[in-house]
């Protein structure tokens, strides 16, 4: 009888944690209705006080305008918890690699570099509504700026960013993120991790793929360097994009 309580309203014996709402500052701790007789009395009350609570609710989003568009920025700016009940967890999972963060958040692999991160309930939800077909693009997940700047499908819709006929030849995206990883994150040229760096990483052929066709997918050919010692590796004589182009 010790874990057993009546509630007041109904009269029925009902088990105190699994019936009965806690509460301070009750003497054993617990509310003296039960959970049933609470939501009964709660939804009779909205619906005879509806305009009331209406204009009540209203007027505080009035007066706390600047506080609740501050907190909502703050949520969706905020990672998602990872619950694999979520509807969105369900979706997402089908088409990202996920996993559970030591905080306890969804982690996912970026589309560019391939390393884990924290993604907002923002990117997510855009992520989501591109896979249902809502909205225009397919709002991949990037963990920064220069990634999402760097990646060559991120909003074309044709051609790959800074495409040159005869000239382009994109890496894998695959073979990039293991480059990037063997690598660390790091230039190999000017020794700087990415996250020294104000400019975003590439992964560079150290031949020409016009020439080594065939090597063209070895991670022993490929090299990571940020774009600025990207840029001035092109410069050198042989590596133009020129002298590099596609005659055949």
């Amino acid at each position: 009888m010790d874990n057993l309580k009546q509630c007041k309203k109904c009269g029925e014996w009902k088990d105190k944690d699994n019936g009965f709402g806690k509460r301070k500052s009750s003497k054993d701790g617990y509310k003296t209705i039960c959970k049933r007789c609470k939501s009964e009395y709660d939804k009779k009350y909205r619906e005879k006080n509806k305009d009331k609570i209406k204009e009540q609710s209203k007027k505080y989003r009035e007066k706390n305008k600047d506080k609740i568009k501050k907190y909502n920025k703050y949520l969706r700016n905020s990672p998602m918890k990872y619950n694999k009940s979520y509807k969105t967890f369900i979706t997402l999972s089908k088409y990202e690699y996920i996993k559970k963060s030591l905080n306890g958040y969804i982690m996912c692999k970026c589309a560019y570099c391939g390393e884990w991160f924290e993604p907002t309930k923002n990117q997510i939800y855009h992520r989501i509504s591109a896979i249902n077909g809502d909205g225009t693009g397919e709002n991949r997940l990037y963990c920064s700026q220069n990634c999402k700047n760097n990646c060559p499908i991120y909003n074309q819709s044709l051609y790959p960013k800074d495409h040159k006929p005869a000239t382009s030849r994109e890496v894998q995206p695959e073979l990039r993120q293991m480059v990037f990883k063997r690598d660390n994150y790091t230039c190999q040229k000017c020794g700087k991790h990415r996250d020294d760096l104000e400019v975003g990483i590439h992964c560079h052929h150290k031949e020409g793929v016009l020439w080594e066709p065939l090597q063209s997918a070895d991670m022993d050919m490929c090299i990571t360097l940020c774009e600025d010692c990207h840029k001035e590796v092109h410069q050198k004589d042989g590596c133009g994009y020129y002298e590099m182009r596609c005659t055949g």
